[in-house]
Formats: C-alpha cells, sequence, structure tokens
C-alpha cells in the first residue's frame, strides 16, 4: 500500500477563539507552510476555504503570490472549494451552491484553476445530497473524516458515495484524524492502515498540527523523510490520491452519512435561526431584484448581495453554525450575520419600491392603497398579519370586492397602533393592489367568547381546557383524525452531555413536562381564531397561540418560550395517527425517509409522520418512536463545553439559550407531497411584504405575476454573476419522481424533464434560447 502523505493544517477560523484571532492563525500558518516548501523540495501542502486566501491576498499581497507561485508548481493543493467548510445539515441547499459558485470563481479568477476535491473533514454527518450539489459545482472527489470508524459502519474507507438522484464521487474517509499532535509519525501511518482495505493499493495519511492552525512541522517532514521507503510513503495530495482511483473497482455507499454530535442539530437557537433568515433574505432580495431589473432596468446589486452572501456563508462555518463555539464568538456571528440581513432588506426592499412606485394607483377620497408582495413562483393564498398606523376598516380589490378584515390581537403595546388580518391570492412571482376605503361600512366582529374549538370548512381541532394542549385535527375532507393523542405538549428531557454531545443518538430521559396556568380564546373573527395556553416548569415559562385562518387548511402554533434551565433540552411532542413507520423530512436540497426509531436527526423546513405534517421557521432537529413525533425546541449546555470536562453546577460557565425566543410552526393534518410540504415551509420562511402606498399613474396594472412553476422547486433567481445579465433559475424535483417541469418567466415560456431528486440551473439570456449549465453557471 503506498501511502499519500497530506500535510495539512486543520483552521478553524473560529471556535473557542473570535475570527479576529482565526485570521491571524490562518496568515502564520500560511507563512509556516510556505516556508517548509522552501526547506524541503518535496513537501506538499493542502488547504480549503476561499474565504481564508481572501483574508491573504487583501492584506498579504506578497504572500499571496508566493502560494500562486506554488500552486502553479503543484506543490500546494487548494481543495474544498467552499467558502469555508461548512455545517453540512442546517444550510439550505442554495447556500452549498453558493459555496461553490463564489469560491469556485475565486479560485479560477486568482489560480487559473477550480478545486477537484470537495473537502469537509470536521463536519458532524454528511447530508445526503452533497455529491450531487459537488458534482454540479465541479468536484468528482470527496474528503470528510465524521461520521468516523466507530460511528458508522461502510464497506471501506474507500468508496464510492451516490446521492439520491444517482449523482457519485469518489470519497476518502480519513481514518483515526485530520491532524497530528506526534512527532514521528511511524505510529500514525499503521492505525491509519489498520483503518483501511487491506488491498488497497493506495491511501491517504493526514499530518500535521491543526484546529488552531499551525501545520506540519520540521520534524513531522523530517520522520516522512525517514520513513518513506520503510513504509511506502511519499509527499502528496487529496487530487494525486483520487487519480489512482478507479471509480468501477470501489464499493458504492448511498444516503446519508450520520451519526456524530447529533446536539449540533439544535445548538445555539440563535445563530440557526439568525442563518435561515439571511438565506431567505437574500434569496428574495435577489428575485425582487431581477424583477425590478426586467422590468425596469434598475441596476442588480451584485456587489452588495455578493458580500452579504459571503458573510452568510462564513458564519456557516461548522463550529459556529453547529452552535459549537464560545459565547464572544456568537455576538461576532450575530454581528455579520445582522449586516447580510440588512443588506437584503435594503435591496429587497429598494427593488419593491421601485416596482410599486409604478403601479398605477387612481385616486380615490378617503382611501389607502395597500401593495402585498408574493416571492414564490407559485400562485399563493397570502395570509397577512400586519401592524398599521389606522383602525381597521374594510378591504377591497381594485375590481370592488370586499376582502374580509379583522382586528387582531396587537404586537406593540399602543393604541396608535393597531394590528390588522386578512387574506388575499397573490399571483406567482407577483404582486396585488389592495384599498381601504374610510366610508365602507364595517362588518359587526363576532364575540370572542370561551370556546376551545377552531373550526373552518376544512380543519376542526379542539384544545383540552384542562391541559392546554391540541386533544384533536380532524382533515374534514376525509374525516380522518390526525392525532391519536394530546399534542403540541412541551416536553422536559434531561442532557447532561457536553455541547456537541458527543457518543449520543438519543434524547429521551424525560424528566418533566409543562402543566399549564391558564388557556382562553384570544381571537374570534371572520378571517382568524385563535387560542393561547400559557405553562410553566421550573423557572420556565411558555405561551402556545393556536390559530385557524379562515380558508386555513392548517392549524399555525406561534410558540414563545422563556427558557430558564440548564443542562436540559426541551421538545414539542406530536402524538401521530396512520402509518408511522418511517419519517419524510427536508434536507437541503431533497427530503429523506428515516425509522422512528427515537433517534434524533436533522431536518430543515418541514417533518412527516403519519397523518401530520409539521412546518417550523427556524428548527432543525427532531426524533420518532412509533408515533410519537418530538421537534426539538433548544438544548441549554454551557457554551463550548468539550468533553471530557465536566462542569458543576456552581460554575459560571454560560448556559446557551437563555431569555425568551419565537418560533411558528403549522400543522397540517394531512401526511402532505414533499413538493406540497416544501411550498408551504416556503411561505413560513419566506413571508410576503406588504406595502403601505399613496396615489400614482403607472404602467402597472393593479395585479401581475412574472415567474411561476409547475413540477419543480424554485430555489433562486438572479443573475449570472458575469456581466453578461443573463438569469439563472436553480430547481429541483422534491417528490422523489421524474417530472416534467414548466417555468415562466417573463412570458416565455419553457420545457424540461427532471429525474428524482435533481437539481437543476437553467441560464435564460436575453436574447437567445435558454440552456441548462451547473451550478457554476457554465453550459453542461
Amino acid at each position: 500500500m503506498k501511502l499519500h502523505m497530506i500535510g495539512n493544517a486543520h483552521l478553524d477560523p473560529v471556535w473557542f477563539w473570535q475570527w479576529t484571532e482565526g485570521y491571524q492563525e490562518v496568515k502564520s500558518t500560511f507563512r509556516s507552510a510556505l516556508d517548509r516548501m522552501k526547506e524541503y523540495p518535496d513537501f506538499i501542502f493542502t488547504c480549503a476555504a476561499a474565504s481564508y486566501y481572501e483574508w491573504i491576498e487583501q492584506d498579504e499581497p506578497e504572500m499571496f503570490e508566493e502560494i500562486r507561485q506554488r500552486v502553479a508548481e503543484g506543490r500546494w493543493c487548494i481543495v474544498g472549494g467552499w467558502w469555508v467548510q461548512p455545517d453540512l445539515n442546517a444550510p439550505a441547499g442554495e447556500s452549498f451552491a453558493r459555496h461553490g459558485l463564489i469560491s469556485q470563481l475565486f479560485f479560477e479568477s486568482r489560480f487559473g484553476k477550480k478545486c477537484k476535491t470537495g473537502y469537509n473533514v470536521d463536519g458532524f454527518g454528511q447530508s445526503a445530497m452533497l455529491p450531487q450539489i459537488h458534482r454540479l459545482s465541479g468536484m468528482d472527489n470527496y474528503v470528510f473524516m465524521r461520521p468516523g470508524f466507530h460511528e458508522k459502519e461502510i464497506p471501506s474507507n474507500i468508496f464510492v458515495w451516490e446521492s439520491p438522484d444517482g449523482s457519485r464521487v469518489k470519497t476518502f474517509r480519513i481514518p483515526v484524524a485530520y491532524c497530528t499532535w506526534e512527532n514521528d509519525l511511524r505510529q500514525r501511518m499503521i492505525d491509519c492502515m489498520n483503518e483501511l482495505p487491506k488491498d488497497a493499493p493506495d491511501a491517504m495519511v493526514y499530518y500535521g498540527v491543526g484546529n488552531h492552525g499551525g501545520g506540519p512541522t520540521k520534524v513531522h517532514i523530517e520522520s516522512i523523510l525517514r520513513l518513506k521507503d520503510e513504509m511506502n510513503a511519499e509527499f502528496s495530495s487529496p487530487d494525486r490520491f483520487f487519480d489512482t482511483l478507479d471509480a468501477d473497482t470501489l464499493p458504492v455507499v448511498k444516503g446519508e452519512l450520520f451519526h456524530h454530535a447529533s446536539g449540533c442539530y439544535s445548538a445555539h437557537s440563535g445563530v440557526k435561526k439568525w442563518n435561515r433568515l439571511a438565506e431567505n433574505g437574500l434569496l428574495a432580495a435577489e428575485k425582487w431584484n431581477v424583477l425590478s431589473g426586467e422590468l425596469f432596468g434598475r441596476k442588480y446589486p451584485a456587489e452588495k448581495l455578493t458580500q452579504a452572501w459571503k458573510r452568510t456563508l462564513f458564519n456557516q462555518f461548522h463550529d459556529i453554525l453547529a452552535g459549537t463555539s464560545s459565547a464572544v464568538a456568537y455576538e461576532d456571528a450575530r454581528n455579520h450575520i445582522g449586516e447580510a440581513l440588512s443588506i437584503a432588506q435594503e435591496t429587497a426592499n429598494s427593488a419593491m419600491q421601485t416596482l410599486s412606485w409604478r403601479i398605477n394607483v387612481p385616486f380615490e377620497e378617503d382611501t389607502f392603497p395597500l401593495v402585498v408582495f408574493n416571492p414564490h413562483a407559485f400562485d399563493a393564498r397570502i395570509r397577512v398579519d400586519m401592524d398599521h398606523t389606522q383602525l381597521p376598516r374594510p378591504l377591497f380589490d381594485m375590481d370592488g370586492n370586499c376582502i374580509p378584515c379583522q382586528h387582531g390581537v396587537g404586537n406593540v403595546p399602543s393604541e396608535g397602533r393597531v394590528t390588522l388580518l386578512f387574506e388575499t391570492d397573490v399571483p406567482a412571482m407577483g404582486y396585488r393592489l389592495l384599498t381601504f376605503r374610510k366610508n365602507a361600512e364595517i362588518p359587526a366582529q363576532p364575540e370572542i367568547g370561551d370556546s376551545m374549538i377552531l373550526e373552518n370548512e376544512f380543519i376542526r381541532a379542539e384544545i383540552s381546557p384542562e391541559t392546554g394542549f391540541i386533544k384533536s385535527i380532524i382533515d374534514k375532507a376525509t374525516g380522518t383524525e390526525a392525532l391519536s393523542g394530546e399534542s403540541s405538549v412541551p416536553v422536559v428531557i434531561n442532557d447532561p452531555s457536553d455541547t456537541w454531545s458527543h457518543g449520543v443518538t438519543k434524547f429521551d430521559e424525560e424528566i418533566g413536562r409543562f402543566t399549564l396556568k391558564k388557556v382562553e380564546r384570544t381571537e374570534n373573527g371572520p378571517v382568524r381564531s385563535s387560542i393561547c395556553a400559557e405553562y410553566e416548569w421550573g423557572k420556565s415559562t411558555i405561551i402556545q397561540t393556536f390559530s385557524l385562518w379562515h380558508t386555513g387548511d392548517q392549524i399555525e402554533v406561534k410558540f414563545d418560550v422563556n427558557w430558564q434551565e440548564g443542562d436540559k433540552m426541551l421538545k414539542l411532542e406530536y402524538l401521530a395517527a396512520g402509518s408511522t413507520a418511517e419519517t419524510c423530512a427536508e434536507i437541503p436540497y431533497g427530503m429523506a425517509s428515516r425509522p422512528t426509531d427515537g433517534i434524533e436527526y436533522p431536518m430543515q423546513n418541514w417533518v412527516r409522520t403519519g397523518e401530520i405534517t409539521v412546518m417550523n421557521d427556524g428548527k432543525f432537529a427532531y426524533d420518532a418512536l412509533e408515533n410519537r413525533l418530538r421537534l426539538t425546541i433548544l438544548r441549554s449546555p454551557r457554551f463550548a463545553n468539550h468533553c471530557p470536562m465536566v462542569c458543576k453546577p456552581e460554575d459560571r460557565f454560560p448556559y446557551t439559550d437563555q431569555g425568551w425566543q419565537t418560533i411558528k410552526f403549522s400543522i397540517c393534518p394531512r401526511a402532505l407531497a414533499p413538493m406540497e410540504a416544501c411550498k408551504r415551509g416556503l411561505m413560513l420562511n419566506q413571508p410576503p411584504f406588504v406595502l403601505r402606498e399613496t396615489f400614482h399613474d403607472g404602467p402597472l396594472p393593479a395585479q401581475a405575476g412574472y415567474v411561476k412553476v409547475d413540477g419543480a422547486i424554485l430555489t433562486a433567481l438572479k443573475r449570472a454573476e458575469d456581466a453578461s445579465g443573463d438569469i439563472i433559475v436553480h430547481l429541483y424535483e422534491a417528490n422523489g419522481e421524474k417530472a416534467e417541469v414548466r417555468l415562466t418567466v417573463f412570458d416565455r415560456e419553457f420545457s424540461l424533464s427532471l429525474n428524482p431528486f435533481e437539481i437543476a440551473a437553467l441560464r435564460i439570456p436575453k436574447n437567445g434560447d435558454a440552456y441548462r449549465v451547473d451550478l457554476l453557471e457554465e453550459k453542461l
């Protein structure tokens, strides 16, 4: 067996330290690697993460030129093709696409080449769609380490990994570790060979001081020179190693690679919610800026959006987004992601204001016009809950049809501000103009009453007056009961594990349930009815508000929790009726079916089991055991507590997730098809935008829609990265079925066929035929 010795430095730009320290760590590590190259002419260095190279280019241009020279010589191997080594479960699929797009373009523009090898050596579990994402980002190879040899049994550490669509990458799981602290590497070589197939002609052995950088030392290099003949070892790179492999001779491994550090799916609620807000905010901003540009020539804010994406992608680094960094590091993350969110809001608002100002809004005495925007590529019934300075009055569309409007429970404790509720249909990726009329008759509002029933023509839900939990949800179209017992029950789990939950796959030591303080009906109107329940346990309180809109077929839940506990986990329990042998949950660019075995799994916007589908706006983990589904709301370990250190109760290290947070859920009493669940998840996470308008002439009609897709989920509508002005559309097939997709973009119609779970990118020139491209926007 030939041993390819991979000199590397695992660089955590943030972990127990802040990014400013990580910045210096990158510079010193790169300087050390360059110096070793001068001393040892055969030495080769490998490093990922485009963001590190951008730091060096900005601050140390002379060092950057040295790196360029070494890359050209083949002695410095750039790998990864992503902005950082991110968490691999919480980011949206579109974020992974942007990691590849921004980073591969950076590498090609600076070094004249793209990365061939994907590289996430420290990610805490591997999402199933990564092979397809890497192939579409120009990478045919993949290196990872977690889950390790003791956590996930696979036929070999050298294999072909296949995603659900059939895409494949040659893959290597690092044996033992990605870095070394010992000086003599003989034992490391032996230990690695013991985890590798005995008949493998080639294998990789990683060495170099890591985590806080450092890289290969002189002693490491001299150890290899001393052992190279005895151990058949040579300085090498991942690219060289993968070139020796014949994919046809390797075993095939399919699907997700779990589990490692299951607590990372839920640690630090804040950074996970911020990330989802930034992702969805930027995706919406891109859409609205394409629309305003196509219609009125408005310049696309490419530089601002790219900067915002870089901030978002950097803070998807696995130790940041996984919730495992120091407390002070999350102040930096909040600021960085806040910058991205601010750019998203600023650019989206500007684009929508451009559109709204050009709608023809005729003057009408004592009226107040309003524009509702739908950011999705499907027609949608938009449910608006907005604060307003005027008292509620009848709402009309521009054809004179009255739209029911209701005064809801307010969000601001002031008589000068009220909450208005209404529902309206808005075209796909478009808008609708409405108007409040002051002198029209105001319909009488019914008494709130004390009924614990929420019912419309679609569903009937009952809240228990004794417990405040959901007692029943019936789909009236079929008469089917979705629940097998009281649900939306907050459950407290004992969780003494470290921040990562090393070695833990199940969180099932229940130690308590929240009990009811009071429950009351708070809304009963023509638009929405609500019941609010308050609970307590220990020092913590929860308020759940269950709402049903007049035309809704799902229960909306606003979940407010004031958490004041340490070393515990909060889960929200549902007992599902129907077949509960497996769950189905959204993952990046797809969905995954898992057994109901009580193991903690990651998810994105939705999860389904039996007769219920639950959407969320910022949670990422769940477990299911038979008919019991538990969504993980939060965990409260100490910040960055890594085993084997065990904190004592009197230690003053702070706990995570203390204080108030708000989560929104939608509970549908049906087993939704993944495509439909994705759409509902998108509506919860990319909400509509409502803009107060004035009277003015304009070329736009009272309502219009501009982009629509049937048969797939549209994840992005953006400008191409080059100066062409072409439109880029990203789609994926969500149901696991062959699909015939119909796409309309500004009155241009396109059709394409997608295989199950296939990701597709389409490039639409201003003039000329559209064509398929990869995620780097290059023609396939």
